[in-house]
């Protein structure tokens, strides 16, 4: 029972510590004081400011590099292949070498990349008439079952046990409509 008592005291400890130190970033934030390392273009001083701060001072050869990756994605070149393209120019990373996810960082601080909210996602539905219909045309233009399969995929056609239309699938739907009744009795 004392050991019940210590481990529960011991758990309650580490939330309070956790709890503190949560409350004390968060007031730290709210007084815009910087949390964690410096970004990519800048360095803290050692010196402080009169609150106590330490000051962001710019680093001009990371601020040209900066400068590059900005006019290489105004002339619309990708993420992946400015990243590419730095590494092999040999331009220092800060850590290591340069990955999307840093260029993406840089391009967000300078307020030329949002993140890129989802579309609405389209619900698949079992429609056999439409895919029947879209089978026998895409069959008539030479495609083989496994490319028909991916093609009635595209308009969110799925089969009566959803997923991914199969060879086998779409050769009973190619037969017709009694052969896609049969397909439960094919399974057993």
């Amino acid at each position: 029972m004392v050991l019940m008592n210590l481990a529960n005291y011991a758990q309650f400890e580490r939330e309070m510590i956790s709890e503190r130190t949560r409350d004390a970033l968060r007031h730290l934030k709210s007084q815009g004081v910087r949390l964690g390392h410096a970004p990519y273009g800048h360095e803290l001083e050692r010196e402080r400011d009169a609150n106590g701060r330490q000051i962001l001072v710019l680093i001009p050869i990371e601020q040209e590099v900066i400068g590059k990756i900005l006019a290489m994605h105004s002339q619309g070149i990708k993420m992946r292949v400015i990243a590419r393209l730095l590494h092999e120019e040999g331009t220092p990373a800060r850590r290591g070498k340069w990955f999307v996810n840093r260029i993406c960082l840089i391009l967000k601080r300078a307020g030329l990349h949002k993140r890129r909210k989802n579309a609405p996602r389209v619900p698949k539905r079992y429609d056999p008439e439409a895919a029947q219909a879209l089978a026998r045309q895409l069959r008539e233009e030479g495609l083989s079952l496994s490319q028909i399969g991916m093609k009635l995929t595209k308009p969110k056609l799925t089969p009566q046990r959803g997923g991914k239309w199969y060879p086998a699938q779409v050769s009973l739907l190619l037969q017709g409509t009694e052969a896609t009744s049969a397909l439960p009795s094919l399974c057993q």
